[in-house]
């Protein structure tokens, strides 16, 4: 008993100096299964945000002289870039998940150096006057992923503004120059999707402009729904005809199950003469803005999965579904699933290549190493294609490796570029087991399949 007060204690203390340094990272972990001291410390960390917040200087900017626009004159933008001093916005969202304070959440990429950037929001509200504060910029991305790499990219960050409670713009532009208003840069909110589902899929654009997946495409798709996957929010890079019609197709059909979003670059010139890793690197950085705005458009689920289209989580063991792997998980961000590379052996034909490829490697990746995640969407401040990157609130821990008895990510690849990825010697080398583990929903998959090309018949 005295040892359980003393670890009581400890972790209260910790998680005080957590809060107070704003250590959002940092791990409070019991040794003793004490629900109790478990639910205390919650409180407190809770308790001490919240005053935190509170006693955060919202840093608001009198000006000498305070305007009254006419909200008749103005013209909200809403395109998907709308270029603003050094930003290219993509997004504008209201983000009330640490009610009863507000932020606006800011998605947008910035060309080259965004530190040391002091940027303003100037906040239209409905009464036509001009709420002005400081905001703040967090990058949505790891510089030690290139490290050494000079060159020029256009960054992806996230710049948010503290609202004052119960006050709700209609739109923001941002500024270095607080007090001069401009009319005509105002930035209407985005709409997030009303449906409140479990899991939403985030697809980064798709670019395969000269072979056609859209059966692949639909096999992944339905395999998915059979998984658990009740939304899709896809990203439309450069398709043939026939997979875009597929997608269109899908999006009229199930309206409330699919969001087809077309995605094109902020300046297609930038890496005109760009080599073929600076390509790789600005491609990047845009999947990153892909997968944010999934996120904060798709608010209302409880997780976002990023995931490519040769990639599938498989439950095992006496877990069948994807809400069977993530039951009573709710204090991470992220809940990450182990890879393993299923490498084609043969020709597929028409048949889906989960149903055909049954070799895989015998040791799954590293922890850590080419995994996929459950995001909680509550716990989740930004993320990128394999977790997410911050967390929302202090009480949230970064990250849970889900047992590899339990779950697994079947990755199906027909090569491995060595020069994007190293390890792939490794991989492909190393030692195969066979495993059909998905075939248990082999039947299921079918019927949903052939009910899908039935009606697609009339289409096509």
């Amino acid at each position: 008993m005295l040892l359980q007060v003393q670890w009581s204690v400890i972790g209260i203390f910790v998680t005080i100096l957590m809060v107070y340094y704003n250590c959002d990272n940092v791990k409070v972990r019991m040794n003793y299964n004490n629900s109790a001291g478990k639910v205390l410390v919650k409180k407190i960390v809770a308790y001490s945000f919240r005053k935190q917040l509170e006693l955060e200087d919202e840093q608001y900017i009198n000006c000498e002289k305070n305007e009254t626009l006419n909200i008749s004159q103005i013209v909200l933008n809403r395109k998907f870039w709308f270029s603003v001093e050094d930003f290219f916005v993509n997004l504008v969202t209201l983000d009330n998940r640490l009610d009863p304070y507000k932020y606006l959440r800011i998605l947008a990429v910035i060309k080259g150096d965004w530190r040391n950037k002091t940027t303003y929001c100037q906040m239209l509200i409905k009464d036509g006057s001009v709420r002005i504060l400081k905001s703040t910029i967090a990058p949505i991305w790891y510089e030690k992923w290139d490290t050494n790499d000079n060159n020029t990219y256009y960054h992806p960050v996230l710049v948010s503004c503290r609202l004052e409670i119960g006050l709700n713009p209609l739109a923001v532009t941002l500024t270095k120059t607080p007090c001069q208003l401009s009319i005509d840069k105002f930035i209407g909110l985005d709409e997030k999707s009303q449906n409140d589902v479990s899991f939403t899929v985030c697809v980064k654009p798709l670019k395969f402009p000269r072979e056609n997946i859209a059966e692949r495409l639909a096999h992944w798709i339905e395999i998915s729904r059979v998984l658990g996957a009740d939304f899709f929010h896809i990203f439309l890079g450069d398709v043939t005809d026939r997979t875009k019609k597929l997608l269109k197709w899908y999006q009229r059909k199930f309206p409330h199950t699919f969001l087809i979003e077309e995605f094109h670059e902020v300046d297609d010139t930038i890496c005109k003469n760009c080599t073929f890793f600076q390509n790789t690197w600005q491609r990047r950085r845009y999947e990153i803005i892909s997968y944010n705005r999934c996120l904060y458009r798709n608010l209302h689920s409880k997780f976002i999965v990023p995931l490519d289209i040769d990639e599938i989580i498989v439950p095992k063991s006496n877990k069948s579904s994807w809400t069977d792997l993530v039951h009573n998980l709710d204090d991470y961000a992220s809940l990450i699933v182990q890879n393993v590379y299923y490498f084609f052996r043969k020709t597929h034909g028409k048949m889906p290549v989960f149903f055909t490829e049954t070799t895989r490697t015998k040791a799954p990746s590293l922890k850590g190493e080419n995994g996929k995640s459950f995001v909680a969407t509550k716990n989740a401040l930004t993320v990128f294609n394999h977790y997410a990157l911050h967390v929302l609130r202090p009480d949230a821990i970064k990250h849970y490796f889900l047992p590899f008895a339990d779950a697994q990510l079947n990755h199906y690849k027909d090569s491995c570029d060595h020069a994007i990825f190293p390890q792939c010697t490794v991989y492909l080398s190393s030692p195969t087991v066979v495993d059909d583990v998905i075939f248990k929903y082999k039947r299921e998959f079918y019927n949903r399949y052939n009910d899908i090309v039935s009606n697609l018949m009339p289409v096509s």
